[in-house]
């Protein structure tokens, strides 16, 4: 594994800090292993719903408990011998309607977030070495053995 801040080549997977520059390198292999997890995944799961998709199916909802409470409230208006607890389940089944209309006719087919998603995944190489004039900067954190020291 190479640190993805300098570029240096881990030795060990035991190493929990970069030797260079101090990175934590367990964080890393935990961010890695959670983004390799969520390829896995299909893009339904991590996408937000569309607002037109859940208008629709709030709409659908409507309309189903206008459906399922419509025989209960049948046999109250029986009882009552009025036609005024009917009114519930039938402005439920049109605001079911409507709403699906609604969601189908103004709402946005896209989610939020689905540029977000679009976004390329970050490269999982190391980086270049930029070298300024053809030399390698020497880093100050490394250990330079006497016979590479300049002016010695």
């Amino acid at each position: 594994m190479f640190c993805p801040r300098c570029g240096q080549q881990q030795t060990s997977s035991e190493i929990h800090f970069c030797s260079r520059c101090g990175l934590q390198i367990s964080g890393v292999r935990n961010l890695l292993n959670n983004y390799q997890q969520s390829q896995l995944q299909p893009v339904s799961q991590m996408l937000p719903q569309s607002p037109r998709k859940k208008g629709i199916k709030f709409g659908a909802k409507l309309l189903f408990a206008s459906i399922a409470i419509t025989p209960i409230l049948f046999g109250i208006a029986i009882a009552v011998d009025n036609p005024a607890p009917l009114i519930l389940p039938f402005t439920l089944f049109v605001g079911g309607i409507l709403k699906m209309l609604y969601a189908r006719i103004f709402e946005d087919e896209l989610p939020k977030l689905a540029l977000a998603a679009e976004r390329p995944a970050p490269p999982l190489y190391p980086p270049q070495r930029v070298s300024l004039f053809d030399q390698d900067r020497v880093d100050t954190a490394e250990m330079i053995p006497p016979s590479e020291r300049r002016g010695v």
